[in-house]
């Protein structure tokens, strides 16, 4: 058995004789037509009325109804909190506030990146070389040889300046790396660039504690004694053979 209600609103199921509200009578369309007037007032507690009560034991407040139900198919009113969890309640609404503040992500960029992952060191199970090639640029391959043009010597006296035509693909860290290794001179500024012809010159300022024209000297004894070493030598084989 099924008791029509609406906003609250009880009525007996064979009649429809409305005995109580617990509110105010809804004003939507779907109200159900009124065949009696209210009996109970709405501002009367459903623990007082007494329709409610009537109802509550099981017979309609209509005399001409002669319809009883169970009072356990009507509904019950909802039971208002404890005061425990009232308490509680305004207790937790005490220490933390009534006021809350939410932070809200700033972005800084108008791209989205993915995240950093973990990238782990690699662990090969073998070598894909047996053994490792040798530094390609080394000292020998950076310097081909040193200028000695005037525009280079008037760089040499007056800028404490060395100027080399190097490799083309060498880069400045590897020439300062070469002059250190040939010369025993520290670099303290390389600039490079490339001729017309192809090449590249370098030029190789150095520190306040070495002199370039001390370097340039001992650079152009070396290169002299290289010819006069190979003439010996020639000399010597070619004496070894007369006598031969």
């Amino acid at each position: 058995m099924h008791i029509r209600t609406h906003a609250l609103a009880l009525s007996c199921p064979h009649c429809l004789h409305r005995s109580f509200s617990l509110e105010a009578p809804c004003s939507t369309r779907s109200r159900p037509r009124r065949l009696a007037p209210r009996l109970a007032s709405p501002r009367i507690p459903p623990t007082t009325c007494p329709t409610l009560v009537a109802l509550r034991s099981g017979s309609c407040a209509n005399a001409n109804c002669k319809l009883t139900f169970s009072p356990s198919e009507l509904p019950v009113a909802a039971a208002g909190k404890p005061a425990d969890v009232k308490a509680k309640a305004a207790k937790k609404a005490a220490l933390k506030g009534t006021n809350s503040t939410s932070v809200r992500k700033v972005r800084t960029s108008v791209s989205f990146h993915r995240p950093k992952t973990l990238a782990l060191a690699r662990s090969p199970r073998y070598p894909r070389k047996s053994v490792n090639h040798l530094p390609r640029m080394d000292q020998f391959r950076t310097i081909q040889h040193p200028l000695n043009t005037e525009t280079a010597m008037k760089k040499i006296e007056e800028n404490n300046t060395l100027v080399f035509i190097v490799d083309l693909k060498s880069n400045k860290r590897q020439i300062k790396e070469a002059v250190k290794k040939l010369y025993d001179v520290e670099a303290l500024k390389i600039r490079t660039l490339i001729r017309p012809d192809g090449k590249k010159k370098a030029y190789v300022r150095l520190t306040a504690d070495h002199d370039a024209l001390d370097v340039a000297n001992k650079v152009s004894r070396r290169v002299e004694l290289f010819p006069v070493e190979v003439l010996v030598l020639i000399v010597i084989l070619v004496l070894q053979i007369g006598f031969i």
